[in-house]
């Protein structure tokens, strides 16, 4: 009966890590987008450049200029734009 429960419980522990790193990263993306949007410029793309940390290479055009900007989230979401 034991196995069961630890079974149960890593399985549980999987998930919850699982959905907390796809909202994470929704959530830096969609700060990311409403950043160069304030800014008035359009996102070409983001890219991870991470796995353990929140960091991200984004590319946007402002004004018909290609420009590029490192970001990084800390825990607390807030953002380091390099």
């Amino acid at each position: 009966m034991m196995k069961h429960f630890d079974i149960i419980s890593a399985l549980f522990l999987l998930s919850l890590v699982i959905i907390f790193e796809v909202y994470w990263r929704w959530n830096d993306k969609k700060k990311i987008h409403a950043y160069i949007k304030r800014i008035g410029g359009e996102v070409t793309y983001i890219t991870k450049l991470s796995f353990r940390e929140h960091i991200y290479a984004v590319e946007y055009h402002l004004d018909h200029v290609k420009h590029s900007k490192t970001v990084k989230f800390s825990f607390t979401q807030d953002e380091f734009w390099y």
